[in-house]
């Protein structure tokens, strides 16, 4: 019996179609020329954080209709790379927030399979190489050649007291390693 046709939101289409190419935001936001948060804002529903303009380039790199689609489109499985690899989403729980000098930085944790392509949290495409300079990934919140935090924070993050923020959203992220540990 054929799959039933599912109609996605454009931002949905957009999103799975990038993953589904293997890019990562930032690749794509460096591509269009917009910011990865816009596209990470974008990608989340609030279409409003791009321009009509820069959504049409983007729909454009990844070959993805602006009109919906009546059947969701198949994904191209690619070999999963190697190396070190962490989570480029701010609100993924693999991302440990700090506060540094008023500002919100998160430590990426490992994930769990080391060589895959995606993120084992959330699903996101997992970054290699840093988005300002193009070094390989390290260890640590911020890479070494350029200065430049792997994980951008949400645009949520450190809205008032940056230390309060980050310990508040580590307390949720215990919290939930406590539930999954329990299940």
């Amino acid at each position: 019996m054929p799959h039933e046709p599912t109609t996605l939101p454009l931002h949905r289409r957009l999103r799975n179609a990038r993953r589904a190419r293997g890019l990562t935001q930032s690749a794509l936001a460096g591509q269009v020329g917009c910011k990865q948060s816009a596209l990470s804002m974008m990608e989340s529903g609030r279409m409003e954080a791009l321009a009509r303009g820069t959504i049409e380039k983007i729909a454009a790199v990844l070959d993805v209709p602006l009109e919906p689609e009546t059947a969701p489109a198949a994904a191209a499985a690619a070999a999963p790379a190697s190396g070190r690899a962490f989570c480029p989403n701010g609100e993924c729980p693999s991302n440990v927030p700090f506060a540094v000098d008023g500002e919100i930085l998160f430590w990426p944790r490992r994930q769990p399979s080391p060589g895959g392509r995606h993120c084992a949290y959330c699903g996101e495409v997992l970054e290699r190489q840093c988005r300002s300079c193009g070094a390989p990934v390290t260890d640590g919140a911020c890479c070494p050649q350029c200065g430049t935090a792997h994980v951008p924070p949400p645009p949520s993050a450190g809205v008032g007291d940056a230390a309060a923020w980050a310990a508040a959203r580590r307390r949720e992220l215990a919290e939930w390693r406590a539930l999954l540990e329990e299940t």
